[in-house]
């Protein structure tokens, strides 16, 4: 909560725009090539001090509660192994990365 809520706030409104409200976004990022991983690289959730399996529940918690009907039809929850594959990695620039996911088709 502690590393989230620094940059989204308590309440997930973020502080656009800078720092991205949770919202629906959330379902398109995680359906676009990268986006798992971006989640996963996003700073507050790759150093964050928590281990890889819950971190991989925190994530998959915060894409269902705030992306709920607007994640893929696919979706399957953040997994342990793919946190471990992507955390080493922390993004410099979410900003930038994150609208060049959404600017995908």
């Amino acid at each position: 909560m502690i590393h989230c809520m620094g940059c989204h706030a308590m309440d997930g409104n973020g502080l656009p725009p800078e720092v991205p409200a949770f919202d629906s976004t959330l379902g398109d990022i995680v359906g676009k090539p990268g986006g798992r991983a971006y989640l996963i690289q996003v700073p507050g959730a790759s150093q964050s001090p928590i281990d890889d399996e819950r971190l991989a529940k925190v994530l998959s918690w915060l894409l269902h509660q705030y992306a709920g009907d607007d994640l893929p039809e696919n979706f399957q929850d953040i997994s342990t192994l793919e946190v471990s594959r992507f955390r080493s990695v922390t993004l410099t620039n979410p900003a930038l990365d994150r609208a060049r996911l959404l600017s995908i088709e």
